[in-house]
């Protein structure tokens, strides 16, 4: 999905919990990068 938000093929992720985002600390620290930069 985080690919997928990058190509701008999506524009946003929607959640219930936002600790359910990742599975990873890779993961987590790409989606806050993208978060920061306002890719969201």
């Amino acid at each position: 999905m985080l690919e997928r938000i990058e190509k701008g093929e999506a524009e946003g992720i929607l959640c219930w919990q936002i600790n359910r985002l990742s599975r990873n600390p890779v993961d987590g620290g790409k989606l806050s990068w993208l978060l920061q930069k306002g890719n969201y």
